[in-house]
């Protein structure tokens, strides 16, 4: 594959950077991506130490289906870990390759008529999913298959359903008995113009209706329709310990405190503290 790096100034990744650098992308390979062609391509982020990871999964477009592509990987970005977000970065890489041939049925525009309750997932209100407590409510149901049975699963059961016009669910249910509840386990694939955008595992309690959901690094409560409990898992780095110099301690030293603010994207500082 071909790679296309574009540098981040401000280390701090954003919509704007993303469509920054993928109208720059679109432009200098549209010229070279024939109408007989398609386009595959991962995106890829590159952090401070080196490291890269992915953001999309590969993906495999026409020409004509641009504003589709930018779309899907904003709303990846949106649905990522918040470590996108938090971990300064160096940059964009496109990573694609030109394929002979047409792709189908990717990206296609469709009218919304969905009636779906939906749920924020990230802390800037950016993206939601949908959220339900029985398998079927998430809207029509295609196909349903009762699965083999596992240990301490019963009812297990496949749905393929249509969510909303380009997006469907593959779930996998199934009941287990709980300190003498019967508990009903979800785990879901939300599907988006044939690509797996994000998954999920919901566990649901219908005699008490709480549902507790796991999505990436966070996990949300709900009881009676309401989220009532967020909370997210980080890792933290362990503060190194100062190595004695002297067996005198020395009180001549200054703390500083710099609050700041993101501001068109960069963060800027509003006040200092000198104590």
């Amino acid at each position: 594959m071909n790679n296309r790096f574009f540098p981040i100034s401000n280390n701090l990744l954003t919509n704007k950077t993303i469509k920054d650098s993928f109208y720059t992308f679109w432009f200098e390979i549209s010229s070279k991506l024939k109408e007989d062609n398609y386009l595959a391509l991962i995106l890829k982020i590159q952090y401070e130490n080196d490291n890269i990871l992915t953001l999309t999964n590969l993906v495999k477009v026409n020409k004509e289906n641009k504003e589709g592509l930018l779309e899907y990987i904003l709303e990846r970005f949106a649905l990522s870990d918040e470590s996108y977000i938090n971990i300064p970065i160096t940059g964009i890489i496109f990573s694609y390759i030109f394929r002979k041939g047409k792709v189908k049925g990717i990206f296609s525009n469709k009218d919304s008529n969905s009636k779906t309750r939906y749920h924020v997932i990230d802390a800037k209100y950016r993206t939601k999913v949908p959220f339900a407590y029985k398998a079927a409510d998430y809207g029509k149901i295609i196909f349903e298959k009762d699965l083999l049975k596992e240990e301490n699963k019963t009812n297990f059961k496949f749905y393929y359903i249509h969510l909303d016009k380009d997006i469907y669910l593959n779930i996998e249910s199934w009941f287990t008995l709980e300190a003498k509840e019967n508990i009903n386990y979800l785990k879901i694939k939300y599907i988006k113009k044939n690509i797996e955008i994000i998954n999920w595992t919901d566990k649901i309690n219908l005699s008490k209706k709480e549902l507790t959901r796991t999505i990436n690094n966070k996990t949300f409560i709900f009881k009676d329709d309401k989220v009532i409990l967020k909370s997210v898992d980080k890792d933290f780095k362990n503060i190194t310990k100062l190595k004695n110099t002297s067996p005198h301690l020395n009180n001549s030293f200054l703390t500083a405190d710099i609050e700041t603010n993101l501001i068109n994207s960069s963060h800027k500082p509003i006040f200092d503290i000198f104590f």
